[in-house]
Order: structure tokens, then C-alpha cells, then sequence
């Protein structure tokens, strides 16, 4: 699967929307991605906590999103929990828009 990301962020409207669940530093850029299954969203930070992309999830395909991680060569993995059906990982080759 590939997963375009967005290039300007857009703000969360609220705090509830937002419960991290998990965290992963990307091998290649060192950037850092939060991942929350309460809003579905993933933040995308530099290391000195600027926001520089934030990534809506699509409900049907992540039904609960908790776990991130990252192969070496950056490809990227994200465990969701099963909420009435099978739980999965799922991996995606990050491409930037630019």
C-alpha cells in the first residue's frame, strides 16, 4: 500500500480528538510520528517538536490504530486492534507530496 501524506497540517479541533497510542522515528528522515486511535490521526514532527504534517486516518481501513514502527529502510507499519473484527498490520512505502 502507499500512503500520501499531506504537505500543510492541518489542526486537530480538539484535545479528545487526540490520545497518542504510539511513537516511531523514522529511520531515514529522523522525523518523528505519533499515532492516535482515538481521531484516527497521525502527527508527523521534527525533532524539536514542530509539526510538519498531520495525516487524517481513513476509518475503513484503520479501525483502531494503536502501534507504529518502521522498517530500516523506512517503510512504514501500523498495527490496528481488531474492534468487532480481525485485528492487522498494515505496511505502506511513504512518498511525500511535493
Amino acid at each position: 500500500m502507499e500512503m500520501k501524506l499531506h504537505k500543510k497540517p492541518q489542526l486537530i479541533r480538539t484535545e479528545k480528538s487526540y490520545e497518542p497510542s504510539g511513537l516511531a522515528i523514522h529511520p531515514v528522515s529522523d522525523e518523528i510520528y505519533l499515532i492516535s486511535g482515538t481521531g484516527k490521526v497521525l502527527i508527523i514532527m521534527d525533532r524539536h517538536g514542530k509539526v510538519l504534517d498531520i495525516h487524517h486516518l481513513d476509518s475503513r481501513i484503520f479501525k483502531q490504530p494503536e502501534g507504529i514502527c518502521f522498517s530500516p529502510s523506512g517503510d512504514l507499519f501500523i498495527s490496528n486492534e481488531g474492534r468487532g473484527g480481525k485485528a492487522n498490520i498494515l505496511r505502506f512505502n511513504l512518498r511525500r507530496n511535493e
